[in-house]
């Protein structure tokens, strides 16, 4: 199940925090003519459920540290208008901007946001997006609320995850022998363009990227013979990354020894460019993969979900 953070106090207190003369908060009485409230945040966020410690996770400490970058978009029934495109920082009880920004008098407004609050928001009109490079470690999480109309209470604004979350195990299928992992790599697209308002990414024009999971040889031990489904006889490998969602490729390398201190090799083996079944945004997808001690490199797929939307890949190399 997906846990949640929640960042604020009761609205009452949060205005109450807000609304004070603190450094570039200025109070409702001295807001323009025809304006009302300013515009504060409270916010939930997703945990990121990471075992290793190459993918920064996302939880409620990431945002009151670091906040997030905001777009505000008025919406008057005949056009958009951007307010604001700036970055939100935690005070006491809600997140502000450095200069304060007021709801109209008339109409609605639009929020969308995404940390890390370094991440860049393009708006043209009533479209918003953001265009991304991806490092393979970040985690990016994105929020949007529409149709606000002017509050005395801080928007409330829910995070969710727009990466795929990708995870490696492996066993060796041949009881007979020993393994040694020797490299595996995983090639995914190197960006993308998400878009708020389908909630959707678009990668035509993004280069495939080749990410190294593996930053050494790795022995895994004696060969287990149990059926691939049987998750607990494999050993993991590397480390989370981070991706577009995309069909990822991999591409592995292994050896097989006659002892366990892999010293009197059997042979060399290697598989590239597998191709596995897609990643989904929002998703933690766990590859298991089984090594033969042979060159017959059958590959089959199992996929199963799981609670809080993890998904588990069955690859027999």
């Amino acid at each position: 199940m997906k846990k949640t953070i929640i960042l604020s106090l009761a609205a009452a207190s949060a205005l109450a925090a807000c609304s004070k003369n603190q450094t570039g908060i200025v109070p409702e009485t001295e807001a323009l003519a025809g304006q009302t409230a300013p515009i504060t945040f409270v916010c939930d966020s997703p945990v990121l459920r990471v075992e290793t410690k190459t993918v920064t996770q996302t939880t409620a400490a990431s945002l009151t540290s670091g906040g997030f970058a905001c777009a505000g978009v008025e919406y008057d029934s005949l056009s958009y208008t951007t307010l604001f495109n700036c970055g939100w920082n935690y005070t006491t009880d809600c997140f502000v901007s450095a200069s304060p920004y007021y709801y109209p008098a008339s109409g609605s407004m639009n929020f969308y946001a995404v940390y890390p609050k370094s991440q860049a928001i393009t708006v043209s009109g009533g479209s918003v997006s953001i265009t991304y490079a991806s490092d393979n470690q970040t985690d990016l999480v994105v929020a949007s609320k529409s149709g606000v109309s002017a509050t005395a209470s801080s928007v409330s604004l829910s995070f969710d995850h727009i990466l795929s979350l990708l995870d490696f195990k492996v066993k060796g299928s041949d009881e007979n022998a020993y393994y040694k992992l020797n490299s595996i790599s995983c090639t995914v697209k190197s960006g993308g363009t998400y878009s708020f308002s389908s909630g959707s990414w678009t990668t035509a024009g993004s280069s495939d990227a080749p990410v190294q999971i593996l930053s050494a040889a790795t022995p895994i031990g004696k060969g287990n013979a149990s059926a691939v489904s049987d998750h607990s006889t494999y050993t993991s490998v590397g480390g989370n990354v981070t991706a577009v969602p995309c069909t990822p490729a991999i591409s592995v390398s292994w050896s097989t020894y006659m002892d366990s201190g892999c010293t009197r090799k059997i042979a060399d083996y290697s598989c590239s460019g597998v191709s596995i079944q897609s990643v989904s945004a929002g998703k933690k997808s766990t590859v298991f993969l089984v090594l033969p001690n042979n060159d017959a490199k059958t590959i089959s797929f199992s996929v199963s979900v799981n609670e809080w939307g993890e998904e588990t890949q069955e690859v027999s190399l």
